[in-house]
């Protein structure tokens, strides 16, 4: 997992489908991305795991999220103190 720094930043929600090694699909919320998987993939159900892409383009869990995103000032009053989630990031997140 990447240590947190003022400079690291949550730049994306994004899923990942296919374990570790899976293929990373970004947007501006979970919801979106899952629309964009139904509709580009074969891949039914969509199964995968939901997560952030920091500005070094590495995907992190929820909590790993969060950690980052606090310190980056991202975030002011999280639904969840505990895991990011999409809707948390003060200024929206990038799509796409």
């Amino acid at each position: 997992m990447t240590k947190p720094s003022k400079f690291n930043r949550i730049e994306s929600a994004a899923v990942r489908i296919g374990g570790p090694n899976g293929r990373i699909f970004i947007g501006r919320d979970h919801s979106s991305i899952l629309d964009k998987i139904k509709r580009t993939t074969d891949t039914r159900p969509v199964i995968g795991e939901m997560g952030f892409v920091d500005t070094r383009g590495e995907f992190l869990d929820r909590k790993a999220a969060m950690k980052i995103a606090v310190e980056a000032g991202q975030v002011k009053e999280p639904m969840d103190p505990k895991e990011l989630c999409s809707q948390d990031i003060i200024g929206g997140l990038k799509d796409e």
